[in-house]
């Protein structure tokens, strides 16, 4: 800006400098970064029913799956209705109404009925990341089954039937990438316990159903925090495993499924029998026969 002074002497230049915008703008508009499934390492669960626990967690990611495509295929006379209702495509639940094809659809936040809102807002975020940076299709979390592989081939993606569960490791990939936690971990333990190099899943992420856990997951879960949110049939189970004192170290899936219940007559002759064999006294040594000496020559 110029001044128009009485002499040139007095003639004075004010530069007014470009304001920086904020850096909460540039993050919100800034392109994310290309990201390769393939090059990413994948994080570590550090619970010992690692295996059971994503299993749980990968079949709350298929209902998900099954509500987008669900929504995908209606006509819009049931997605008018189903928005009067406060549904939106994101995840199952029901917020506030809208109008379909006039507002435009609202920020995913279901009423908390069933105590499960943190897990299904959650996994939607995991959903829109493999979907928009991984280019994951919705297919790709679908089971093995006839079904899942046409949709995997009309989408043309990899088909990974015969491959075992892939997508347990491609969860731990996402958790690597999303959180930026090297670490996970399904349990929910005090916040003095709390490692900064552990993600932890929403409480009850791995229960949200009752007959998939099992009694080993519940009952290390109930082992960290025995208020953690599952179902009463999954607690129930939890607690008859942790009351036989079995110690975490030492339970298996099979050892907690198979053994019978405190009083019951296996566990009885069980019981009787470890006394039995801890009364019998040790097996005898045999003595060590020594080798004669050599007779002495005349």
């Amino acid at each position: 800006v110029l001044f128009r002074a009485a002499s040139g002497k007095e003639l004075v230049n004010f530069i007014i400098f470009q304001k920086r915008p904020a850096a909460a703008m540039v993050q919100r508009f800034e392109r994310p970064d290309v990201v390769s499934l393939l090059n990413l390492t994948g994080a570590v669960c550090i619970d010992p029913a690692e295996e059971q626990l994503l299993s749980c967690y990968v079949v709350k990611i298929n209902e998900t799956v099954k509500w987008r495509n669900g929504w995908d295929k209606m006509s819009q006379v049931k997605l008018t209705d189903r928005a009067s209702n406060g549904q939106v495509r994101d995840g199952p639940g029901e917020g506030e109404p809208w109008e379909y094809g006039v507002d435009p659809s609202p920020r995913y936040y279901p009423v908390d009925k069933s105590g499960n809102r943190e897990v299904d807002l959650q996994v939607a975020e995991l959903l829109d990341y493999s979907v928009n940076i991984l280019n994951l299709p919705l297919s790709s979390w679908r089971n093995d089954s006839e079904e899942g592989s046409q949709a995997r081939a009309s989408d043309k993606f990899y088909d990974t039937t015969g491959f075992g569960d892939v997508r347990r490791a491609v969860v731990l990939k996402i958790v690597r990438a999303l959180y930026e936690k090297p670490k996970c971990s399904f349990t929910t333990p005090l916040d003095l316990y709390k490692r900064d190099d552990v993600y932890y899943f929403p409480d009850g992420a791995a229960f949200t159903r009752s007959e998939k856990p099992t009694a080993y997951m519940a009952g290390y879960i109930l082992a960290i925090n025995a208020n953690s949110r599952m179902h009463d049939a999954s607690r129930k189970k939890g607690q008859n495993s942790v009351n036989r004192g079995f110690a975490l170290r030492d339970m298996t899936p099979a050892t907690v499924e198979t053994s019978a219940p405190m009083g019951s007559a296996s566990a009885s002759s069980s019981s009787t029998t470890t006394t039995a064999v801890a009364a019998m006294p040790p097996p005898a040594v045999p003595p060590v026969k020594k080798r004669p000496a050599a007779a002495k020559r005349q």
